[in-house]
């Protein structure tokens, strides 16, 4: 990512003339990096942004494995960084990516403290086939299995364009993927119920 996208234009001719010295720089780098800690160094950053908003805004971040053009990237689950991530990070809501076997299961939802909602991302943008609503339902339960079901929300695994080069489905498609999810939810928790569960929150 530090140079595939600009190349060589990406890199600093005053700082490096040489770009074997980049490279070297770069690597050395990465060798004296400690993965097993970087989740908390973004939960610190992250947390730092918004710590002064203005009443009534609320916060939200979502947890993408990738969109680019319908393709993804993180093929794991995130139970590594789940206590910290979920337990620690200040916002009100998480949208996150459980559309397909890559995510892992549901136990890391666990560690979401009481009142902060989450979206499991259930409906996939990868492709325009169209979920069962009855899975849709099941996964919904199981996810309710650790955290609770009020705190839970229906929404599309990312957004249906998360590039300039949009995603691998049609717009007829996408609209019938918003549809499916507005009728689950209303099935799930109820149109009424749920915005006043919001308004008394």
């Amino acid at each position: 990512m530090v140079h595939y996208r600009g190349g060589r234009a990406a890199v600093d001719t005053d700082v490096y003339a040489d770009l074997e010295q980049f490279w070297a720089d770069l690597t050395r780098a990465y060798a004296q990096d400690e993965p097993e800690h970087q989740h908390e160094l973004y939960i610190r950053n992250i947390n730092a942004a918004p710590s002064r908003r203005p009443d009534g805004i609320r916060v939200t971040t979502h947890m993408c494995r990738g969109d680019f053009r319908s393709s993804g990237t993180a093929e794991v689950g995130c139970d590594f960084v789940a206590e910290a991530l979920f337990s620690e990070l200040e916002v009100d809501g998480l949208f996150l990516e459980y559309d397909d076997e890559r995510s892992g299961g549901f136990a890391s939802l666990r560690f979401v403290p009481a009142g902060e909602q989450v979206a499991p991302g259930l409906v996939t943008t990868k492709n325009g086939v169209l979920e069962d609503k009855r899975q849709l339902k099941r996964r919904i339960d199981e996810a309710s299995e650790y955290v609770s079901l009020d705190q839970l929300c229906l929404s599309p695994r990312c957004g249906f364009s998360s590039t300039v080069e949009g995603i691998a489905l049609t717009y007829e498609e996408e609209i019938a993927k918003l549809r499916l999810i507005v009728e689950t939810a209303e099935e799930v928790w109820g149109w009424f119920d749920l915005a006043a569960a919001h308004r008394h929150a």
